[in-house]
């Protein structure tokens, strides 16, 4: 798997292991070694969910719709921007479970 489109859509790791549903830790091994995660993680689909999230991220990077130059991550952010990211996550972590759950609907 491609990871670099993580970087390129201006998340952070810690993001985006919230909406794939890891550890930060986790997301870590997957960028630096370039690790595929196993396909089943607590009974949910792990590879599935991983490669749903790339794929949205590589449309909305080719859209130009990210990376959101208008609230950029940082340690210490202002609160306002600190909720502005939160709610980009918020809506990229619904859209990859509505793909998920779709995906395994017509399947």
């Amino acid at each position: 798997m491609d990871y670099k489109v993580i970087e390129e859509a201006g998340l952070a790791k810690s993001e985006a292991a919230h909406i794939v549903g890891v550890s930060d830790v986790m997301m870590w091994r997957y960028v630096k070694d370039g690790h595929e995660p196993r396909e089943f993680y607590a009974g949910r689909p792990l590879r599935r969910r991983m490669q749903v999230f790339l794929a949205v991220l590589r449309k909305l990077v080719a859209a130009g719709k990210l990376p959101a130059k208008d609230i950029p991550f940082a340690k210490r952010m202002h609160p306002d921007i600190a909720e502005r990211r939160g709610a980009l996550v918020s809506k990229l972590k619904s859209i990859v479970d509505s793909k998920v759950v779709e995906s395994a609907t017509n399947t």
